[in-house]
């Protein structure tokens, strides 16, 4: 669902090189072991423990039972189950007083009836009940909604992470950026609150930013907003809290998207006071003076729900036009395999093999990240590389290619 005009989200890909970057080969086996064996659960409810502690209002007693209209999203498990231009059509069917109320009311019985991701794991689409909240909200402008909004960014890991995606949530930042633009004091408060999640303050931060994107007259406005967010930091590291200092990395990268140079001078401030940890910019203060003011301007893919979820009717479209059935293909392409040749094909096969022990290396790791993997010597390279993803731990998702001297081997596409 990538699109837009000359604007780059975060590479999610690059950001979990670079943490992984920072462990040992054993370490990074240990990590991928974690992620691979349900242990984001796990990770989520450690985070809870080290420094959320949030302590959030009564729900139930201001929930009221969830409007009759409102019952099919609650109980929808997959997209399919209410589609969003059945949704859409019954918005306007009510005030947009009454729609907004109702819309709060909603978000509150997610509150309370939540029980983590595990008990709930068949809603897939789980987060795509909030998706459509957001649109209505937009859509109809109820820039008083950003409150509840705030509220979601104040729950738990767990939470956030069912509803939410953890980094660079498109349809979080698409609403906080289109109901916030003019409630930047608001936005600056719950910046500096603490025990909570921080991924929350991320969005907002790329919220803020895309405001001096898209509107280049507020850039000076936007400015000042990361200043005094900064000079706040600064005070809190000062006292010893240090609840924000995480984020401090996540902020720079956002200023370097906008060219912030007018922040330079606090940024330098606390990059020499405090250690700063820099796995998103993987630099020090002067590189980033260096290399901020002739940033690439980056700004968000999607920065509203209407074109959000317009792409993703358009991704429902395609996979509807496109189905087939997988039992009807395996019969039509059983008699075309044979298992014999199909693993003859990963192996040259005209020469007698030899045992090679190979050293793959990522290059400018530091520590060094390595490999040693032992095969075949008649191994075909599509399949070599199989067994690169494999060691790395990697899936597979990005094209690749060999090459020796000036001959280039890779596959047609």
């Amino acid at each position: 669902m990538n699109k837009k005009k000359n604007q780059t989200s975060i590479d999610l890909d690059a950001i979990m090189t670079e943490v992984l970057n920072l462990f040992t080969p054993e370490e990074q086996q240990e990590v991928i072991d974690i992620l691979s064996n349900n242990g984001l659960e796990k990770i989520y409810q450690q985070m809870e423990e080290a420094f959320y502690h949030y302590q959030h209002p009564d729900y139930s007693s201001e929930a009221t039972p969830i409007a009759a209209y409102l019952q099919r999203l609650w109980d929808m498990q997959t997209c399919k189950d209410y589609p969003f231009d059945e949704f859409k059509k019954d918005c306007t069917t009510v005030p947009a007083a009454e729609l907004e109320k109702d819309l709060r009311n909603f978000i509150l019985h997610l509150f309370i009836h939540y029980q983590g991701p595990l008990e709930n794991a068949k809603e897939e689409d789980r987060p795509f009940k909030l998706w459509y909240i957001y649109w209505a909200m937009e859509h109809y402008r109820m820039e008083s909604s950003l409150n509840i909004i705030l509220e979601i960014m104040r729950q738990s890991p767990t939470f956030l992470a069912s509803y939410c995606h953890l980094v660079q949530d498109e349809a979080t930042i698409a609403i906080i950026y289109q109901l916030g633009q003019n409630q930047l004091p608001l936005l600056l408060s719950f910046m500096n609150e603490d025990g909570i999640a921080p991924f929350g303050k991320e969005d907002i931060c790329s919220a803020v930013a895309q405001i001096a994107i898209t509107n280049p007259e507020r850039r000076l406005e936007i400015i000042n907003w990361f200043c005094q967010l900064l000079n706040s930091y600064y005070d809190q590291f000062e006292r010893g809290e240090d609840n924000n200092i995480a984020i401090i990395d996540y902020i720079t990268n956002t200023l370097m998207n906008i060219r912030a140079i007018e922040t330079l001078p606090i940024l330098e401030k606390i990059y020499k006071r405090f250690k700063i940890p820099n796995t998103l910019t993987r630099k020090g203060i002067k590189e980033i003076k260096k290399e901020m003011p002739h940033a690439e301007l980056k700004g968000l893919e999607v920065d509203s729900m209407e074109e959000l979820m317009n792409l993703l009717n358009e991704f429902f479209a395609f996979n509807e036009n496109n189905e087939f059935d997988d039992n009807e293909f395996d019969e039509e392409y059983d008699d075309e395999f044979d298992d014999d040749e199909y693993d003859n094909s990963f192996y040259i096969g005209e020469q007698t093999p030899k045992k090679l022990n190979i050293k793959i290396s990522l290059i400018d790791s530091d520590p060094e990240i390595y490999r040693i993997v032992e095969v075949p010597s008649d191994i075909r390279l599509e399949s070599f590389a199989d067994v690169i993803n494999t060691a790395m731990g990697w899936e597979g998702y990005h094209m690749h290619l060999f090459q020796k001297g000036k001959t280039i081997y890779t596959t047609e596409e």
